[in-house]
């Protein structure tokens, strides 16, 4: 056997942690912020070092329940990256009790919330006739969000108020589509892991199977598995 088949036989590969992507899969952030632009109607644009918001949609919620609920996301959906250690009976019963609680804050203060498209065109008129700065002191452009005092005074000045346009279609949607994306996250727990970092973050590289070398890949593996608990919990 040549020197080259010898090193060969000798051979492994090494799975090597890549911090970065273990960071970038366990943030959610990004995704969170995403959620509450759609709900804006506005989506983040770049033009190499310039960053500006532009409207791509008519919003479906105001800015105040819009941020609302991304607090709220937040501080739920981080429970992926604190790897919770939830029991399938404590999965079944949080969903069951944030689905009740998240229904209730639809239905209850999500509703009033909601823009329809006569309060939308309302609103674009009103910023067509300037009436926004004049009549109401509120400087608002077309990539802005919508705020509930703007919402408030369409709904009276335009007769909508008592407005049926499908609010509980629209909130049955929105609803699902919140649920899914939480449900998605905590099944990330310790008990019932989908995204395992350690196993699917990783780069495949070549490494002399020597007893030394074997030590010193362990000892990697062992430091990245600290590294990452200590800063998303663990």
């Amino acid at each position: 056997m040549n020197t080259a088949q010898q090193y060969y036989g000798q051979s492994v590969p090494m799975q090597q942690f890549d911090y970065q992507s273990a960071l970038a899969l366990s943030e959610t952030r990004n995704i969170i912020e995403y959620f509450y632009r759609d709900w804006c109607g506005l989506q983040i644009s770049k033009d190499g070092n310039k960053i500006t918001v532009q409207r791509v949609s008519k919003p479906i919620f105001t800015y105040e329940f819009s941020k609302k609920l991304e607090s709220e996301f937040f501080i739920e959906i981080n429970r992926i990256t604190g790897r919770t250690s939830y029991t399938t009976d404590r999965l079944n019963q949080y969903y069951l009790k944030k689905a009740e609680t998240r229904t209730q804050v639809l239905a209850v203060e999500g509703i009033h919330h909601l823009i329809s498209e006569k309060a939308w065109n309302a609103i674009l008129e009103m910023k067509k006739k300037e009436l926004w700065g004049s009549e109401h002191n509120i400087e608002w452009d077309y990539d802005d969000p919508v705020n509930v005092d703007m919402l408030m005074i369409v709904k009276k000045e335009y007769d909508l108020e008592n407005e049926s346009f499908g609010q509980d279609s629209i909130l049955r949607n929105l609803f699902w589509s919140m649920q899914i994306f939480i449900e998605g996250g905590l099944n990330r727990s310790e008990n019932h892991l989908t995204l395992d970092h350690e196993k699917v973050v990783h780069k495949e590289s070549v490494i002399q199977n020597t007893s030394e070398e074997a030590t010193q890949k362990e000892g990697v593996l062992e430091s990245a598995k600290r590294w990452i608990n200590e800063r998303i919990g663990g």
